[in-house]
């Protein structure tokens, strides 16, 4: 089985513990925050940090020979799950209907205080 690391310069940069995506199978899988690829943390709203991760997902997706309508499944986490309102007016711009299986859910904290996390799966021909 082999796998290949994926990775662009319009998503946040990888970091010593994880790669932008890796593809293997036919399938990507990627995890994005709100930071901007230059690596600079999206500060303000959880809309900004949505909207950052989400366009960092559509990019490292792209990179794979793919794009958003290949994203089977997102798993959302939220330091405060009050935010989620928020961050589905921001999903919905991303992922019209019919939009991927999705799960949401609160976690204690994030790295650097982040506000948001997405992992997404996507399938990749």
């Amino acid at each position: 089985m082999a796998r290949e690391v994926v990775s662009t310069n319009d998503a946040a940069p990888p970091g010593e513990v994880f790669s932008q995506g890796i593809k293997s199978l036919g399938l990507l899988f990627t995890t994005q925050v709100g930071l901007t690829p230059s690596g600079q943390i999206v500060s303000g709203s959880v809309e900004e940090q949505a909207t950052q991760a989400l366009e960092n997902t559509q990019a490292v997706v792209r990179a794979a020979g793919g794009d958003l309508v290949d994203v089977i499944q997102v798993t959302i986490y939220l330091t405060d799950l009050a935010d989620a309102p928020a961050v589905n007016a921001v999903y919905a711009k991303f992922f019209p209907p019919p939009p991927p299986s999705r799960a949401c859910v609160q976690v204690a904290a994030l790295p650097q205080g982040l506000r948001i996390e997405l992992s997404a799966i996507a399938r990749i021909q």
